[in-house]
């Protein structure tokens, strides 16, 4: 599946691990039918995740810049590259393909 994703997102295999983990991410909120159509996160903590919040890997995603670190003029928003979920917060993994900087920010 992470292949695919790469490949898909015509991304190189640098990103291996953020494939990985976002297809983790993904087939932990997916049903199976070894679990009588549950997912496995339903099964864990009893209650059907959100999917509301799920994005194509590799889709342009473009990311909020907060005034504070902006000028006047400078745009409001900076395009980057969805590469998933962040571990630690409810945010969105992003990577700025000009810098190969990657961000976290809930403000997509």
């Amino acid at each position: 599946m992470a292949r695919c994703m790469l490949s898909t997102a015509k991304l190189e295999d640098q990103f291996w691990a953020e494939a990985v983990q976002t297809a983790v991410y993904l087939l932990n909120r997916a049903p199976t039918k070894i679990l009588q159509n549950r997912t496995p996160e339903e099964v864990w903590t009893g209650r059907k995740p959100s999917i509301h919040h799920l994005r194509v890997f590799g889709c342009t995603a473009y990311m909020h810049v907060p005034d504070e670190k902006r000028k006047k003029i400078d745009p409001k928003t900076l395009p980057c590259l969805f590469l998933g979920y962040s571990t630690t917060s409810k945010a969105y993994r992003l990577m700025d393909p000009e810098t190969k900087k990657i961000y976290e920010s809930r403000d997509v």
